[in-house]
């Protein structure tokens, strides 16, 4: 069975933050939401709604986090199936 196969029974792929991890990382830095939200050209709401996992990232906003943290891919997010 192929990745395309397997994967159609399961829904819709969704990318969301991992659990805590931007959160963790801008306190470690010690920068505010609203300042990465401005470091990676979001609205401080949208920053919001991203580290809460209410939202799933643009291919573009995901480009941004990657570059603005320098960690990988799977670092920082996970991919979730939805009915």
């Amino acid at each position: 069975m192929t990745r395309g196969e397997e994967a159609a029974g399961r829904g819709t792929p969704r990318v969301r933050l991992r659990d805590g991890v931007l959160y963790g990382l801008r306190k470690h830095a010690g920068i505010s939401r609203d300042e990465w939200a401005r470091r990676v050209g979001l609205s401080s709401s949208a920053a919001w709604r991203l580290e809460a996992g209410h939202a799933s990232p643009s291919a573009e906003t995901i480009a941004r986090l990657l570059v603005a943290t320098g960690k990988r891919f799977e670092e920082l997010f996970e991919v979730e199936w939805v009915d």
